[in-house]
């Protein structure tokens, strides 16, 4: 979490206005909290690969370890 970029996630979800649930943009410190539940998630988990995903961030568990990734939203004509 210490080197993935929160801050460039948050203005890309300011640029094209997504918003969570209807009640806007997450700040950072939302999406922060958000993958740090999904990077939980995916550590409890019993199988040796899962994944978790909400809101564009999804978590992987792998024999290896842990990655967290965000997916960009493609609109259609793009």
């Amino acid at each position: 979490m210490k080197t993935f970029d929160f801050e460039k996630v948050h203005s890309y979800m300011q640029e094209v206005n997504w918003q969570w649930r209807g009640e806007g943009v997450p700040e950072p410190r939302e999406l922060k909290m958000t993958a740090f539940t999904l990077l939980s998630n995916v550590i409890n988990a019993d199988e040796p690969a899962f994944n978790s995903s909400t809101g564009g961030f999804t978590a992987y568990k792998m024999p290896w370890g842990l990655s967290l990734h965000f997916s960009l939203e493609r609109k259609a004509g793009y």
